[in-house]
């Protein structure tokens, strides 16, 4: 959208502001109209404690409901409120506050009082209302250490200038390392250990630490030289030039303020820092009364389209038992409306679900049966699942399938347990474009039959 062509008197009114203010104010100079592509731009000069700093305003393609960008012409770095060399300053108006009632002018003004403030000996420092969420601090990063309130317990009780072993479970997804530390001390007698969040797909790797003695920091800018100079200084050198021999070793550095987590990657012994996000289970986003589903059992009948829904939703509930029955195949036609995604092609679907309910919770208890129930399978197997089944809570059959329905409910009505029968159908009609039939039935043993 070309805005200025749809508002031609707010930009009237831009440029007049903004030719108004360099007449009135002896700090901006040099004032230049012009055309970025199709971005209305300015270029102009401020001066502040006898410097001059050459500037650009541009107005992007959605103003006024996006703020002006003011950034230096150079690629050089003005200020400690800007997005890198040659980015733009961080001013008094921001996306997070922007209004339409704010102007360029009011931008270049802005820029002015923040430039100034900066070079001012005898001010105090320009205020900052830079806040950074979790996600705008790490998304820079692609190597990150989750530390949880019991591991930054146990890092920080580590003896001071004594090298201990530890280990980890590293794993990488959506383009990030992730390093989960499970273990401070010798295999056989740790001084803790701690199961990791996801135990699936996880790589457990052998790890080192060390806490600084007190008063004693870490190198500012971390290379292999700095580190073993602070080494040598605490006489644990040769302790770090063999963890740093190891391939992609993983070396914990505690001083009194931060727990780091670094590896040494490369010919030239790259020193590479892990971002650490700090986790807790506290402000859980489940209601107190689901922790009741923690001890309950669920079979579940079918990990289709329905099934693995189900199961992927309980999990997320509180669940922690399961009993999956299924032994069909998932094949890339499944995609289109089954929980699982393309890594579980080729597998049992039962199997996948399982893998699919450990990567939710890893504390989840699955039991996989690939049984075709009510199908040619031996009555000695067949038994055997359905005493299973009537050891759990709940009961689910997502097959649309008679036969099972009833295998289901002979078990429901035996044991008193609830047995809840769903399914999906879509058929093409004659006398309409398409029927979508959703039907959900409940079987509770004593209060309601197969209708």
């Amino acid at each position: 959208m070309i805005w200025w062509a749809v508002q031609p008197g707010r930009a009237r009114e831009e440029r007049s502001q903004i030719a108004d203010l360099s007449e009135q104010a002896p700090w901006l100079q040099n004032l230049h109209w012009r055309l970025d592509g199709l971005r209305l731009a300015a270029d102009f000069d401020i001066v502040a404690e006898d410097e001059s700093f050459p500037l650009s305003i541009y107005f992007p393609e959605y103003f006024p409901q996006t703020p002006p960008i003011v950034r230096p012409r150079e690629k050089i770095r003005l200020s400690e409120h800007q997005y890198g060399s040659g980015g733009e300053l961080c001013l008094e108006w921001r996306a997070d506050n922007w209004h339409q009632d704010v102007t360029g002018a009011m931008m270049i003004e802005s820029a002015y009082r923040l430039l100034s403030g900066e070079r001012e000996t005898d001010t105090e420092q320009v205020p900052s209302a830079h806040r950074e969420t979790m996600g705008q601090k790490l998304r820079s990063s692609h190597l990150r250490v989750l530390l949880s309130p019991s591991a930054k317990e146990a890092f920080l009780a580590v003896e001071e200038g004594k090298p201990l072993s530890a280990a980890v479970s590293e794993h990488n997804y959506g383009s990030a390392w992730i390093v989960y530390p499970i273990r401070i001390g010798v295999k056989d007698a740790p001084d803790w250990a701690e199961q990791p969040l996801l135990t699936k797909g996880m790589r457990e790797q052998e790890a080192h630490v060390l806490r600084l003695p007190r008063g004693t920091t870490l190198p500012r800018k971390l290379t292999m030289e700095s580190i073993l100079s602070l080494c040598s200084e605490l006489g644990v050198e040769e302790w770090f030039e063999e963890a740093a021999e190891e391939f992609w070793p993983f070396v914990f550095l505690i001083d009194d303020s931060e727990i780091l987590l670094i590896t040494i990657l490369g010919d030239e012994r790259n020193v590479y820092k892990y971002a650490t996000l700090e986790i807790s289970d506290e402000g859980g986003r489940l209601p107190a009364e689901y922790d009741a589903l923690a001890d309950k059992r669920v079979a579940i009948v079918g990990c289709g389209s329905v099934g693995s829904k189900v199961a992927v939703s309980l999990a997320r509930s509180g669940v922690r038992s399961f009993l999956l029955v299924d032994p069909d195949v998932v094949l890339p036609g499944n995609m289109v409306r089954n929980e699982l995604d393309l890594r579980a092609v080729g597998t049992h679907k039962s199997n996948a679900l399982e893998h699919k309910l450990l990567e939710i919770s890893a504390n989840c208890e699955v039991m996989v049966k690939p049984l075709l129930l009510g199908g040619q399978e031996s009555s000695g197997y067949t038994t055997s699942v359905l005493n299973e089944m009537s050891e759990c809570s709940l009961l689910i059959d997502a097959t649309a399938n008679p036969n099972v329905f009833n295998l289901c409910a002979a078990v429901g009505c035996s044991h008193r347990t609830p047995l809840i029968w769903g399914l999906v159908r879509i058929s093409e009609l004659p006398d309409s474009d398409s029927a979508k039939s959703r039907t959900a039935v409940s079987v509770i043993p004593g209060q309601s039959g197969h209708g």
